[in-house]
């Protein structure tokens, strides 16, 4: 896989410019939102399942109630997510990719793809433990170890922001050149994440608004209109956060990768 091999737009941004790249991840989600449905469909479905299982399973198995048992649905929800964002990621990467109704691809790609997400996610648990050690330890200073503890977090996500990418297109880069092919990018990587995490949390708490006017509005009709009313904008919100979220670590393996005219960023 050559710089060459990636899909080109117009418009999309170089540099790691922060501005320009989440402007350019929000803009073609919107613009490829049908794309981004029919890749969705399927883990939409199996999640719904998934949730349904979790809550009644114990009820006719009383002796699976534990702690561990929400980790074990947690990783199933994310599991059934691989196949949506590598597809996603081929997509916003490869030319002439195309997506199609209930795609649910699995193979040598996703399965390396999901073994990093598992990577990610089990460091993503430490830090949660870890935070909440450090406020039992030094509580009068709890706001500054939590604050230090999410730049640390943001700034390994950094380090690491383009091996997903590379796996889900099925580019061999370990986790030593990943850390690598970022090495005087983590600030302008790190600026992307925390602008889009504001920027969607802001337009979460808007949606949030929006699912409780609407169920106001359509409260005393059915009980499932009302259902489907507050929940039809969390849903959007959630579909467009996937997409917002895959795209932009698209954006940036693309400029990393468009820099390094042998195809290889370390």
């Amino acid at each position: 896989m050559t710089p060459a091999q990636l899909r080109r737009d117009e418009d999309e941004p170089t540099g790691l410019d922060v501005y320009e790249t989440v402007r350019w991840a929000i803009v073609f989600v919107f613009q490829h939102f049908g794309s981004l449905l029919k890749v969705s469909a399927t883990p939409f479905l199996l999640s719904f399942l998934i949730v349904i299982l979790e809550d009644t399973l114990p009820i006719f198995l009383p002796g699976l109630r534990g702690p561990f048992l929400p980790l074990v649905f947690q990783f199933l929800v994310t599991a059934v997510l691989v196949p949506q964002a590598t597809a996603w990621h081929r997509y916003t990467l490869l030319e002439g990719e195309r997506l199609r109704w209930f795609q649910c691809v699995v193979g040598r790609r996703e399965l390396r793809f999901c073994g990093y997400a598992l990577l990610g996610y089990a460091g993503l648990l430490l830090s949660g433990y870890a935070g909440t050690s450090l406020y039992s330890a030094f509580a009068d200073f709890a706001m500054v170890t939590q604050v230090l503890l999410a730049v640390i977090v943001i700034w390994f996500l950094a380090r690491f922001a383009v091996v997903l990418p590379a796996a889900a297109i099925g580019v061999p880069l370990s986790l030593g050149k990943a850390y690598g092919a970022t090495r005087g990018l983590a600030s302008r990587i790190m600026g992307i994440n925390i602008v889009t995490i504001l920027m969607m949390t802001t337009f979460g708490l808007g949606f949030d608004a929006l699912a409780s006017i609407a169920a106001s509005f359509f409260s005393g009709v059915t009980p499932w209109t009302t259902i489907v009313a507050e929940t039809a904008p969390k849903a959007f919100f959630n579909l467009l956060s996937v997409g917002v979220s895959i795209t932009l670590l698209s954006a940036i393996f693309k400029q990393i990768w468009a820099a390094a005219p042998s195809g290889d960023p370390d």
